[in-house]
């Protein structure tokens, strides 16, 4: 919905020392081909981590995420994992959601690149609700981009996506045990 698809995959490639060739023919559609780079590792050398089970605890948390997608996943893990959800489909509607929630929600997690209102201004205006209010901001931007671009303050926490389960499930509980 917000056009930023190929800039997303883009920042991912690069960040991986890998490139981006588009071969395009009018009538013909466009081709997308991604070059990584190739790397040499020993299967010795691979750790598997042991697996460890997923940990939920239970909490309310407002989810702002403009992606139905995104946002319908999230939310399966959370509900699953004991979490109950207030969901938010933009910046205004997680501001007029935590107006009316306010003393339940525990946890905001955002998206930064949201229509009505940026994740930023968002929380900007639910702090003004309840400074103490904490957030998890998400991007498909790397966190050094979204703070030099958003002008995010340093102290707040944020994961890139795509998010791995056990790193959200991870990150979220540090910040509520917090």
């Amino acid at each position: 919905g917000t056009g930023l698809g190929l800039s997303i995959v883009d920042g991912i490639v690069k960040q991986h020392n890998g490139f981006i060739r588009v071969y395009s023919e009018p009538g013909e559609g466009a081709t997308f081909k991604i070059f990584l780079p190739a790397i040499d590792v020993q299967p010795d050398k691979i750790r598997i981590r042991p697996h460890q089970a997923l940990v939920g605890c239970s909490a309310v948390i407002l989810l702002a995420e403009d992606d139905l997608a995104v946002r319908s996943v999230i939310k399966t893990l959370l509900t699953e994992m004991g979490y109950d959800v207030i969901e938010a489909v933009d910046g205004q509607h997680a501001v007029e959601q935590y107006r009316q929630h306010s003393e339940t929600i525990q946890l905001v997690l955002m998206d930064m690149i949201m229509p009505a209102l940026s994740g930023q201004e968002a929380f900007e205006e639910i702090q003004k609700i309840k400074a103490d209010a904490r957030v998890l901001f998400m991007s498909g931007y790397t966190a050094d981009y979204m703070r030099a671009k958003m002008d995010v303050a340093e102290g707040l926490r944020f994961i890139a996506k795509p998010i791995a389960p056990r790193e959200l499930l991870k990150t979220i509980r540090e910040i509520i045990n917090t």
